[in-house]
């Protein structure tokens, strides 16, 4: 297919028309749905310390975001006593 030619003026894009769905029937939506979950489990089965590991970040900023918002409604705490509690749990 050969380039459109430029002009000064952009080509019209017509207006985007929900009503222009492809016709796909009942059979081949089934179908490719179950395909699409089909592929969708064999990845997250292959991929699983991928999926640990994002799911483990996730956890960790969602901890990290609630300890950061509980600590600007809490008072400031001394340096030396935040390191001398966590010496002794150590």
């Amino acid at each position: 297919m050969a380039p459109a030619k430029q002009t000064g003026e952009q080509a019209a894009i017509p207006p985007r028309n929900n009503d222009m769905q492809p016709n796909v029937d009942h059979e081949d939506h089934e179908l490719l749905k179950k395909t699409f979950k089909d592929a969708l489990v064999e990845v997250l089965h292959e991929e699983r310390d991928a999926l640990r590991e994002v799911l483990a970040e996730i956890v960790e900023d969602s901890a990290l975001a609630d300890a950061i918002c509980d600590g600007q409604d809490s008072e400031p705490a001394d340096r030396d006593a935040v390191f001398r509690i966590l010496e002794a749990k150590a």
